[in-house]
């Protein structure tokens, strides 16, 4: 409920803190929860003095027009999973149907960039890409860019992840 929100966000207002970055997770399954919190994070810091960052993670496939809006009104950092090309990526990430979703990954990186979106991309490594690094990289629309940069991140719960990020996407 939103009173739990205002109750986490209030505490972690009150560390000594300028900006506060609230991590929401995936949004397709919270729907307008998330946008009453995440507003009210931001009023709240604005109140004290303090910004409010919006993170959230999302597989993306939900990702729409209106989304794509609220996200950028709400200056929000967005986690995509895409784990590489579309033969790759579709191999492990699959609708009910049997369909990929690679293709609506791929139109909700398009709605955030025309709208200024801060992205990073997070590849899940798993048995349908462990041997495929050069196809990975490769399949990343973020590959060769100047501006972006890979980070293996070890140590995490469900397994090795690679995170692409281009920074002001």
């Amino acid at each position: 409920p939103l009173a739990t929100a205002r109750a986490a966000i209030e505490e972690a207002l009150e560390q000594p803190w300028d900006e506060v970055m609230f991590d929401f997770g995936e949004i397709a399954v919270s729907g307008e929860r998330f946008v009453e919190a995440a507003r009210l994070a931001r009023s709240m810091a604005q109140a004290r003095g303090k910004r409010a960052r919006i993170a959230i993670q999302s597989n993306a496939t939900m990702i729409d027009e209106a989304q794509a809006d609220l996200l950028a009104e709400l200056e929000a950092v967005v986690g995509i999973s895409l784990d590489g090309p579309a033969e790759i990526h579709d191999s492990a990430r699959q609708f009910r149907s049997g369909a990929g979703s690679y293709d609506r990954v791929m139109r909700a990186l398009a709605l955030l960039r025309e709208r200024s979106v801060p992205v990073h991309l997070i590849a899940t490594i798993g048995r349908h890409n462990v041997d495929r690094h050069e196809a990975l990289r490769a399949g990343n629309p973020f590959h060769g860019r100047p501006d972006a940069r890979v980070n293996t991140i070890d140590g995490e719960p469900s397994g090795q992840h690679l995170l692409y990020e281009r920074a002001g996407l």
